[in-house]
């Protein structure tokens, strides 16, 4: 077999820092000895002089540019064809998977969401992103705003907002740029259930442009059977299955659109006895409420993908507390009783008179009581804002701290929330 030595060629006669070269060399030389041939010297020599000729040497490493090569096998062994290496790809956990190991800070933050005027969106976007706050309402007036500024507020931070609006229709609606809604009462006395839908369905692709992805609506409250009660022409009718059918078809049309609904206020504020934006307000006895004012909540469920706004409601014989923060209600009745378990449940604003407490102690209860989000709409002062929101957020996580909230519940609240928004894998935050 012919070696280095007996090939006669020596190194020295290749250019200087040409280590690949020498390589070559000796492969040159051993793969000809290993076929019972020679390489003449003058031949090692000429392949040496083309290969500076065409000046490769100073950009071409063999060593580092190219893979190894194996050498020949010249036992006559067969070789077995190489494995293919599997896809080096990083499967990203599920957001379930991950959920209980996210902040306390995170998870709280998720959890509340709160009103901002349209015309205001810039001052509070870096108090959200500083609380890390899940959601937000966007209140009047909201006309001028487009689809940049509202996508800008939105993915502020790493998990985006949950962006809603009150868009009703008559007196109840932010967005009337888009084209004027009528009312509940007007829709139901003039268009059938189907033309209802296709008009949500043509208007909800409009907010859906925008960036919006959450309407509070159908009004789902059946009006009382005298006089006008306290939510006037916001009410489809005073006959239960004209409320649902009316409720079905507006939720159906803004999930055309993308739009998540929000049926409201449950259990039921037609018949009530105030307005709960400025007083505290009671309903009909339990044993009314279940043939009367559910019967649009039972139509509807457990539809997916449609949330329940809970009011501020005292239901006789239920302990006193208005529903939106009574787990006698929102838990025993809402979830349990009429099958609304997994559904997005969302607290009515805690800033309203119907509520009787302050709004930091409201939100501790609206959670414990089942709800996953707690709304807080009505202060646009930026440092009263984060003032509150701060406040907001410590009195959840203490109540957590202290045993009053589990945090088996916080997850399943945030994870509901996290699906609205259409996070299903571990967020970055």
């Amino acid at each position: 077999m012919i070696g280095r030595e007996s090939s006669g060629l020596e190194t020295s006669r290749l250019a200087p820092q040409r280590p690949w070269a020498e390589k070559l060399v000796t492969l040159l030389a051993i793969a000809a000895g290993a076929t019972g041939g020679a390489l003449a010297e003058t031949q090692l020599g000429a392949f040496s002089a083309a290969v500076e000729a065409a000046g490769l040497s100073d950009s071409y490493d063999p060593a580092v540019q190219a893979p190894p090569r194996k050498p020949d096998n010249i036992s006559g062994t067969p070789e077995a064809a190489p494995k293919a290496l599997p896809p080096a790809t990083e499967e990203i956990p599920a957001v379930s998977e991950c959920v209980a190991e996210l902040p306390l800070k995170i998870r709280v933050g998720q959890l509340i969401m709160a009103g901002v005027n349209g015309d205001n969106l810039e001052k509070a976007r870096p108090i959200f992103r500083r609380h890390k706050i899940g959601g937000a309402v966007i209140m009047s007036p909201a006309d001028s705003l487009d689809a940049a500024s509202i996508s800008k507020f939105k993915n502020s931070q790493k998990i985006p907002l949950l962006l809603a609006t009150d868009e009703e229709g008559g007196e109840v609606q932010r967005f009337t740029s888009l084209g004027v809604l009528p009312s509940a009462q007007e829709m139901a006395s003039t268009k059938t259930p189907g033309e209802a839908r296709k008009t949500i369905a043509d208007h909800g692709s409009k907010l859906n442009t925008l960036g919006i992805d959450m309407v509070f609506g159908p009004v789902a409250d059946v009006g009382p059977l005298e006089g006008i009660g306290p939510m006037k022409d916001r009410v489809f009718s005073s006959k239960p299955d004209v409320v649902s059918n009316y409720a079905m078809a507006y939720a159906k049309g803004w999930q055309d659109a993308g739009i998540i609904p929000v049926m409201k206020h449950f259990p039921g504020h037609g018949a009530a006895s105030a307005d709960t934006h400025i007083n505290r307000a009671v309903t009909p006895s339990p044993d009314q409420l279940r043939p009367w004012d559910w019967l649009p909540y039972k139509a509807l469920q457990p539809e997916k993908g449609i949330g329940v706004m809970t009011g501020h409601l005292i239901v006789p014989e239920m302990g006193g507390s208005p529903a939106s923060i009574n787990k006698e209600v929102v838990t025993g009745m809402l979830r349990d009783e009429l099958g609304y378990k997994e559904n997005l449940v969302i607290s009515d604003s805690l800033t309203m008179g119907g509520v009787g407490l302050p709004v930091p102690k409201a939100a501790e209860r609206a959670i414990a009581a089942g709800n996953d989000i707690a709304l807080s709409v009505g202060i646009q002062d930026a440092s009263s804002m984060d003032r509150e929101l701060t406040t907001v957020q410590n009195q959840i996580q203490k109540a957590v701290d202290e045993g009053r909230i589990t945090e088996d519940q916080i997850n399943k609240s945030v994870l509901r929330v996290l699906e609205a928004k259409g996070v299903d894998t571990c967020p970055q935050y």
